[in-house]
């Protein structure tokens, strides 16, 4: 039974706590830091683990902290409901913003046990810390101490999701204004009831629309440009603009506003532009704007482009058009969309059905000891915490496959409401997010990604953590194929083989010269002269199959006037081919919808279905080096075979570079094809773009590019080898044990300064040393697979749209559609982009 705390329970740990509290520190009080538990939790006040939040029976070691317990209630109605339509879309947009519960906090101060029980607790709120913390030690020396911490944590703004990623997130393509200060006086403060928001130019104008602009020098309303035609806002923002001289360039659409700030719209007058403003946060809290407890209730402008300019049915992929039984179980939990996070969603669920990728990472969370804090921002922690989540559930109303099947026949009244919006049951990825983005923007922003570039990237970031701890059954060494190229000679039958580094990612092209077009009737109602119905003629999209795509991986295509070095460099003909040199445990396959139009060379997707069986057989893709073949020697095979001589011409390269691709894979592609074909280079591009040395810089005497430790994190060695102490090998090779971390690799050196030189050799890449490393033989079995789950994708290409998740679950296919779970009806596996097979 939890005692009431007294100074003989805090006393034996106050010197724990921190000698100087900081002002301004991420309290967890919303979110533990090693679970998605949302109450109770406990928030250190120890100077190791500070500010860092535990749910029940996760806190380790003995300890003082504040216990937060959070409670979702239900509003009670704030008027009766209406029967009647809104009369207005600006009523429409009221009403779907109404808040329908709230969460209620209650603080104590507690002591907790080294296995994380309540020992003693005492109440504790904003108003009375000070007496309560004088009511238990006095005058004691440490009471102003415990009152600071204390009174911080229950004031603190808790950093559980948005503080962890970049504050304001604009669409693609937006240029930054050029007016990034501005002097600000609130002069028209903003109403707090949206209802009375309205033009202060035109208000008997406004059309209740939701195309309401806000000043972001004064706080004025005003309406949206008028259009050509007499169409759109009422124009007062711009005549505000315009009546005070031109000097308050900056509006937000005060409509697309929320707490996220993710995707707002804002305008510079000025610059006549849709413009990112990157410290619009700390202007509208210039102006006092409660963004935080708004919600977007219009859609941006590029979301209308989108709407206007593109119809996609994503219901092909997320199966909407009926009620789908939902499903909530351990193996199928729901993840939150934080904003344009689809496709990390999506690929963190398809890693969730290797087995072997969710126990281990389970085990790197479970195994945490708290020493030193940094659990919010562990890669392992952090995917370990998703991982249990998705493997063993616990959040929400638990509804198993067996009830949902039983649920399959239901209508939607019988079905219920999901609630999805409950933040307390919540699995949301922020700490995640930051953790797997390494620093890098693309990652930690809030624009659509490549799902495919992302689980490459995931996984890179999965096996420098895991390091040599990986072992046999490490995330990427279960993924991992090795390829060979064989390459015959068209003069000489000679051949040559060329070993590609393992990769994780098998990317197929769609073969649509083999592809079936069907055609299908759809009756229609009306009759014609003869009095029989008349029959519309629907083209469904075209079928190819993965046999087709698996056939075309491995077959033989013809280069011509290649340059062979053992003809004295002379052109041949080269018939090349590709196969893989070992199976698996699991294969993941990454189906290329996406072609280059021969015209405008832009990217545009292809409309076709993938005919995918639930078994595959791939014993036909294996190859293997011919014994008795004459095989050119080493020599010929390292150096690339054509870039031996050949000169790249500078305005081809120039004119592939335009086009969207790296330097160093266009000149790879223009070595291969002998310096002067633009057109066969390109050919080559789009066939090599996916391997993972693609653009990897080009060594002398055609070796593998790139450095060892270090040169991965360029800023960081910069950073820490312009405080002219260290030599610059030794920074390079710090930074690099580090991975990156700049405090930790700084700490390191500054700890090993006497006898560096040798000291440096024991943390340095054995290639570095002059050892080589020995190859590591890649993991192989049977060549048979079965469909275990995909990832498919709507949308114009792969850095917009909306990516969903499907899984085979107890012999039945499960919708993992963001946090929406439920049984497939009509699963879509001809949709899929990337497909995630399991060897037999």
């Amino acid at each position: 039974m939890t005692q009431v705390l007294t100074s003989e329970h805090c006393a034996p740990f106050l010197s724990s706590l921190p000698s100087t509290p900081p002002s301004n520190f991420p309290c967890h009080s919303t979110e533990s830091v090693l679970s998605f538990k949302h109450t109770p939790i406990y928030v250190s006040l120890r100077e190791f683990d500070y500010g860092l939040g535990y749910g029940e029976g996760e806190w380790k070691g003995e300890g003082l902290g504040v216990k937060f317990v959070h409670q979702r209630v239900k509003l009670p109605p704030s008027s009766p409901p209406s029967t009647e339509a809104p009369k207005t879309i600006g009523d429409a947009l009221y009403e779907s913003t109404k808040a329908t519960h709230e969460t209620l906090t209650t603080t104590f101060l507690v002591l907790l046990s080294d296995v994380g029980t309540e020992v003693a607790s005492i109440p504790v709120s904003k108003d009375d810390v000070v007496s309560v913390v004088t009511s238990l030690l006095g005058s004691h020396p440490s009471a102003p101490t415990l009152t600071k911490c204390v009174s911080d944590c229950v004031n603190a703004t808790p950093a559980s999701t948005t503080n962890l990623i970049p504050p304001v997130v604009f669409a693609a393509d937006i240029p930054v204004t050029k007016h990034t200060s501005l002097t600000q006086e609130l002069l028209y403060p903003v109403p707090s009831d949206k209802l009375t928001w309205t033009c202060g130019v035109h208000p008997g104008e406004y059309k209740n629309d939701g195309n309401l602009w806000l000043n972001l020098s004064d706080g004025f309303i005003g309406g949206g440009r008028k259009n050509w035609d007499g169409s759109g806002g009422t124009g007062g923002g711009l005549e505000h603009y315009e009546s005070t001289g031109k000097t308050r360039p900056l509006a937000v659409k005060i409509t697309t506003l929320s707490r996220d700030l993710v995707g707002v719209d804002c305008y510079s007058y000025d610059e006549d532009d849709m413009v990112a403003i990157p410290n619009l946060r700390e202007l509208l809290d210039g102006l006092g704007v409660d963004y935080k407890s708004m919600t977007k209730t219009s859609k941006t402008t590029s979301e209308m482009e989108v709407e206007l300019n593109m119809n996609y049915d994503f219901s092909a992929i997320t199966e909407e058009g009926g009620k789908l039984p939902k499903v909530n179980c351990p193996g199928v939990t729901g993840l939150k969309n934080l904003g344009n996070t689809c496709y990390m969603n999506s690929v963190l669920q398809l890693l969730a059905q290797i087995e072997e990728v969710g126990d281990r990472y389970k085990g790197y969370n479970e195994g945490w000891g708290g020493g030193g804090g940094g659990a919010e921002t562990d890669l392992g922690v952090q995917m370990g915490k998703v991982m249990k989540a998705i493997c063993e559930g616990g959040y929400g109303k638990v509804v198993s496959i067996e009830e949902a099947e039983g649920n399959m026949n239901k209508g939607e009244e019988e079905l219920g409401e999901d609630d999805v919006n409950n933040p307390l049951e919540q699995v949301a990825p922020h700490m995640f997010k930051v953790a797997a983005a390494s620093g890098k923007p693309e990652w930690l922003g809030g624009q659509q990604q490549d799902a495919g570039e992302y689980l490459r990237h995931l996984l890179a970031e999965m096996e420098k953590y895991e390091g040599e701890g990986g072992g046999d059954m490490g995330s990427r060494r279960i993924l991992e194929f090795g390829t060979l190229k064989e390459m015959v000679c068209g003069q000489d039958g000679m051949k040559m083989y060329k070993e590609g580094e393992g990769d994780v990612v098998m990317e197929l092209r769609v073969p649509m010269e083999k592809a079936r077009r069907n055609v299908k009737k759809v009756q229609e109602g009306e009759e014609d002269e003869g009095g029989g119905k008349k029959a519309k003629t629907e083209e469904e999209p075209p079928v190819v199959s993965l046999q087709d795509c698996l056939e075309s991986y491995v077959s033989q295509s013809v280069m011509e006037g290649y340059r062979w070095s053992h003809l004295g460099n002379s052109v041949a003909d080269a018939y090349d081919r590709t196969g893989v040199t070992n199976f698996p445990p699991y294969l993941a396959v990454l189906v290329k919808r996406y072609e280059v139009d021969p015209v405008t060379w832009t990217p545009k997707k292809l409309k076709v279905d993938v005919e995918v069986p639930d078994s595959i057989d791939l014993g036909f893709m294996k190859m293997i080096k011919e014994s008795g073949d004459m095989v050119l020697p080493p020599s010929d095979s390292d150096s690339g075979g054509a870039a031996a001589g050949v000169s790249v011409n500078p305005v081809l390269l120039q004119q592939l570079v335009e086009m969207g691709f790296g330097e160093n894979g266009c000149r790879k592609a223009l070595i291969e094809t002998g310096g002067e074909d633009v057109e066969a280079a390109m050919n080559w591009v789009m066939e090599h773009m996916g391997d993972a040395n693609f653009n990897d810089p080009i060594a002398e005497g055609g070796g593998k590019g790139g450095g060892g430790g270090g040169e991965e994190y360029p800023e960081v060695v910069s950073d820490i080898f312009a405080m002219g102490m260290f030599q610059l090998e030794h920074v390079k090779a710090a930074v690099g044990w580090a991975k990156g971390e700049q405090a930790k690799a700084a700490d390191w050196l500054f700890n090993n300064m006497d006898g560096i030189d040798e000291k440096v050799k024991t943390i340095m890449p054995k290639e570095e040393k002059g050892e080589k490393a020995p190859p590591v033989p890649l993991l192989d079995g049977p060549s048979t697979y079965k469909l275990c789950s995909f990832v498919s994708h709507i949308g114009p290409n792969t850095n917009s749209g909306h990516y969903v998740c499907h899984a085979l679950k107890g012999g039945r296919w499960v919708i993992l559609n963001d946090e929406k779970t439920a049984l497939s009806r009509n699963t879509p596996k001809g949709k899929g982009f990337i497909y995630l097979f399991k060897r037999d």
